[in-house]
């Protein structure tokens, strides 16, 4: 009977200590992030962040704060912080979503009364457990930004967001020593220790004094103000000076005095509400020897009213605005006035009291969104990378529907959302808003209103270079930071020494060679260099090789640094097919039958005009092997049309048994050639769908040459036989029908028109794109303003747009809903069923069906294995998977797009609906043995075995165990 006691409770013992381990959530992965104890009273938040591998569950959790637990719950959200989710705790979960609608983490609704501003004790706490406790820092004006998310929470690691916060995004700051942030004065310095030590007979100090807010239209009893700041870090007396209206002088001038600390503020009283008019008037700011320092002039539409102040966008630097949000003392907040579009009032009059059928709109705060970097002139392809950057300066998202940008000569309509503190990239492909590289350029930025909201201006572009916005004005620099915070390099004085070796000119197909070799860094550094084609093809070293498809005129660029710092780079030009103009790439030979049934005198070649303009084909020649023939004056070629010459005009006969095609301008250029083999009796070699290939003849007009002609037929000359084509491509000759496969082979940038199925619907794997297949591949549809038309699983559609590739997958990119044409309603197409170790790149695109068992599971994918292969499928957030239907170590069937991914192959499936569960995983005692259950569990469970045989074994030989012990007691 001892025997089993001891056997069940050794078992029950190892049991339950691995029973823990497999319950072990990670709770100390929860961290409190960023600090919200700036906002005003019931806006305060805090924000935690899951920094685990694991998905934690805080139901039941507390906040810890002023010695009180705070209770944690959600009504929008649900209590689950998912790996690398941001979620916040809220003092009023209304309120917050009120000021941050565009967060998107989990929202934890509870109650205190107010955060300290100068720092107190706060935490976390699971259970009774303080997961997260610490003492934080004073944060004045904005939010308390922890700067290592996996190292203590001591004071050192924390610092004062320079402009607002980071709510819900990574935070901006990696150390204290980058920004020195704003600091509002509290006190007034009590000896000169603490103050800038400068000579006060040296009032070159003053420049860095700027004037920041002005109130012309005070309330009753207030007086007229003015809110000065400081773009230094040093601590200054302001002593002597003068705020002055546009007089100058005497009565029309008040004295400045007093302290103002480094990125602080002082608030000048004017002691008057009647010194600056309130229609129009200038603020002006001298030092004590009466320099001006700084002027600001407000009228009309900038005069601000009772109520608002004019006010700069950003502390100390951005443009001047009305703002009905006055913040004397305090860094600025831009509210806009709040009107009524014109189309509202269908032109009646407005009456503010009389509101009821009226509908007003707050016009957005358009100066917390600003231009912040454009590039105008690559060292690449203008077309491909040009952009222009906007930058969310203000504490809010912005959403930025039917605002505008545009230069002298394009507008572009933007849509899209810009959350608090974030960038916006615009980039040529998708504004198609070309910026001028030689001459006179301006960017302007127009809000939904109509109103500018900034501008920016240059003479002329330097190459390779971005234009900047920084503190001190904008720069040119040549570090490029699209979505990044701005970097300013200068340009460098010293200059590689080249030796470069590139052809200029080669054939289609043709290997051709690029050497930099020898080429030197006068600082003596070893150099590294980067070779980038017009394709997106990249070589790393002195060497490259490549080999161009087609004809034109291509540019590359060699990039080069040294390990002494010295950088530069060149930009090549090569000509395929040699003394190509862009007019003449667009004309190229589509048809040629060599082996005609019947009269050879039906050979013929066909050329068509691809482009928009008619071609002047005179003096043009067409060769076949060594012979050629020149193509008569007068002889043009229209739009979207075709000419077809027969041999009984060329006198040259094509060779049935293979032979090279090609055309030339006057020149001997080489335009276009065409290699075939044997020749097909009957067939004509046409290029369809963009692919060469043996068919039923289709000449531009079909009709035979006169009978009898021909040479040596009873001496008749020949005459060239013109006709339009039949067949024209009509007005959207660029795009050639192709299938999918052709499509997903194509070079970047190339003019296609596909037929497919719809499979995926746009918004389940993001909301500007969606996925089509035709029964052998599938492709991905791209359309950057979400501008599509209805769509169905399983509508035939036509698409034509440019080909395009992202992150390794393969899409469309189409202009618009009007090039996508639905031709007729279906049935969704069923999924491709596979073994996983035969999924291959041909596939990807296309919707298949897979088996396996799942391997490891985490938030936002988990592994599929069949004990061959094994997959990753990725759970996208739009396809609403619900994860509790399935665990780790179940057998299930997935259906979903193979696509690529950043390590590999990838399956996405669209909704709960493709992942159906026909096995689940084996069970100890209600508990499920799976692959997460790591190294730990199984430690445990041979720990509790080895403690139940330890127990046995005690048993049996007690009496020897005894001996032993009482031996070792006695020593």
């Amino acid at each position: 009977m001892f025997r089993r006691i001891f056997l069940v409770t050794g078992f029950l013992i190892g049991f339950f200590i691995w029973q823990i381990s497999i319950a072990q959530a990670s709770d100390f992965d929860i961290i409190i992030n960023e600090i919200g104890a700036y906002e005003t009273t019931g806006y305060e938040w805090i924000e935690i962040w899951n920094k685990g591998s694991s998905l934690v569950d805080l139901t039941g959790w507390k906040f810890w704060e002023n010695n009180t637990n705070h209770s944690l719950m959600t009504s929008t959200t649900d209590s689950i912080l998912e790996l690398g989710e941001y979620g916040v705790i809220c003092q009023d979960d209304a309120k917050f979503l009120e000021r941050y609608p565009g967060f998107v983490g989990s929202v934890f609704d509870s109650s205190w009364s107010s955060l300290n501003e100068g720092g107190e004790e706060i935490g976390l706490k699971s259970g009774d457990i303080l997961v997260d406790d610490f003492v934080y820092p004073p944060a004045l004006n904005y939010s308390l930004e922890r700067l290592d998310a996996f190292a203590p929470a001591t004071t050192s690691n924390w610092c004062e967001h320079v402009l607002g916060n980071t709510v819900g995004l990574p935070n901006s700051r990696a150390s204290c020593e980058d920004v020195v942030p704003p600091i509002t004065p509290t006190s007034t310095p009590t000896s000169t220790d603490e103050v800038s030590t400068e000579s006060q007979s040296d009032y070159s100090f003053w420049f860095n004094i700027k004037l920041n807010e002005i109130v012309v239209s005070p309330d009753d009893s207030e007086n007229e103000k003015i809110e000065l700041y400081n773009n230094s870090t040093s601590t200054v007396i302001l002593s002597g000076g003068y705020i002055c209206d546009n007089h100058l002088i005497g009565s029309y001038c008040k004295p400045v005095n007093g302290v103002i600390v480094g990125r602080g503020f002082l608030v000048v009283d004017l002691g008057t509400r009647s010194l600056l008019n309130n229609d129009a008037d200038s603020v002006i700011l001298k030092n004590p020897d009466e320099d001006v320092i700084a002027e600001v002039i407000y009228e009309g539409d900038t005069a601000p009213k009772k109520g608002e102040s004019f006010a700069r966008s950003i502390d100390g630097a951005g443009s001047w605005q009305i703002t009905t949000a006055v913040t004397m003392g305090a860094s600025n907040n831009i509210v806009a006035r709040v009107i009524v579009p014109p189309s509202i009032n269908n032109g009646a009059s407005y009456n503010p009291l009389s509101n009821q059928s009226q509908t007003t709109t707050v016009a957005p705060a358009t100066t917390t969104i600003l231009i912040n970097e454009i590039y105008p002139d690559p060292t690449g392809a203008d077309n491909d990378d040009e952009f222009i950057e906007l930058y969310n300066f203000g504490s809010q998202a912005v959403d930025l529907g039917d605002w505008k940008i545009k230069d002298n000569e394009k507008s572009y309509t933007i849509s899209a959302n810009i959350p608090a503190g974030g960038y916006l990239v615009l980039k040529r492909p998708d504004t198609e808003i070309a910026l001028n590289n030689t001459a006179a350029e301006s960017v302007v930025l127009v809000d939904a209103w109509g109103r500018q909201a900034d501008k920016i201006s240059y003479e002329r572009a330097l190459t390779g270079e971005s234009y900047n916005r920084t503190a001190d004005g904008w720069r040119w620099s040549y570090a490029l930071t699209p979505g990044l915070k701005n970097v300013i390099e200068e340009p460098d004085a010293i200059s590689l020494i080249w030796k470069i070796l590139a052809p200029d000119s080669g054939e289609p197909d043709e290997v051709l060679k690029f050497s930099a070799v020898g080429s030197v860094d006068p600082r003596g550094g070893q150099l590294n260099y980067l070779w980038k084609f017009a394709s997106g093809t990249e070589f790393v070293g002195p060497t490259a090789e490549y080999k161009f498809t087609t004809s034109g005129i291509f540019e590359m660029v060699l990039n080069a640094s040294s390990t002494a710092g010295t950088s530069g780079n060149k930009k090549l030009s090569i000509k395929i097919g040699t003394g190509l103009s862009v007019q003449n790439a667009l004309v190229g030979i589509t048809e040629i039958l060599p082996n005609p049934d019947g009269n050879d005198d039906n050979e013929y070649i066909e050329v068509s005009n691809f482009g928009s303009s008619t071609v002047n084909l005179a003096n043009w020649i067409l060769r076949v092997d060594t012979k050629q023939y020149e193509i008569p004056i007068g002889t043009n070629i229209a739009p979207s049309s075709s000419l077809v010459f027969y041999r009984l005009a060329t006198k040259m006969a094509l060779n049935n048994s293979g032979g090279k095609v090609s055309l030339l301008t006057p020149a001997l250029d080489t335009v276009d050639f065409v290699k075939y083999d044997k020749a097909i009796s009957g067939k004509s070699y046409s290029l369809e769908k963009n692919i060469w290939q043996w068919s039923a003849p289709s000449p531009g007009v079909v009709f035979s040459p006169p009978a009898g002609g021909g040479a040596g037929g009873g001496g008749s000359v020949g005459v060239v036989k013109l006709a339009s084509v039949a067949k024209s491509t009509a007005s959207t000759a660029y795009f050639v029908p192709n299938s999918i496969t052709d499509a997903r082979v194509k070079p970047k940038d190339a003019k296609v028109k596909v037929r497919g199925v719809v499979s995926t619907l746009p918004g389940v794997f993001g909301t500007q794109y969606f996925y089509i297949e035709d029964g052998q591949n599938g492709l991905q549809v791209y359309q950057n303003k979400k501008d599509f038309p209805t769509l169905t699983l399983g509508d035939e559609i036509e698409v034509s747009g440019l080909t395009s590739e992202a992150s390794g997958q393969k899409r469309i990119r189409a202009s618009g809903a009007s090039d996508i044409k639905v031709i007729k309603n279906g049935s969704a197409p069923m999924s491709l069923e596979m073994v996983i170790d035969e999924l291959s790149e041909e596939l990807l695109g296309r919707l298949v069906k897979v088996f396996g068992d799942i391997t490891e599971m985490k938030s936002g994918y988990f592994y599929l294995d069949n004990e061959v292969g094994e997959i990753k499928v990725t759970l996208k957030t739009g396809a609403k998977i619900d994860k509790k239907l399935f665990n780790e170590g179940d057998s299930v069937e997935v259906s979903g797009i193979l696509e690529n991914g950043k390590g590999g192959m990838e399956i996405w499936p669209r909704g709960s609906d493709d992942i159906k569960v026909i096995g689940v995983a084996p069970e100890v005692k209600g508990v499920k043995i799976t692959a997460s259950s790591g190294w730990r569990s199984y430690a445990y469970m041979v720990l509790g075995v080895m403690g139940v045989v330890g127990l046995g074994w005690g048993l049996r030989e007690r009496e020897k165990v005894g001996g032993v012990l009482k031996k070792f007691f006695k020593m």
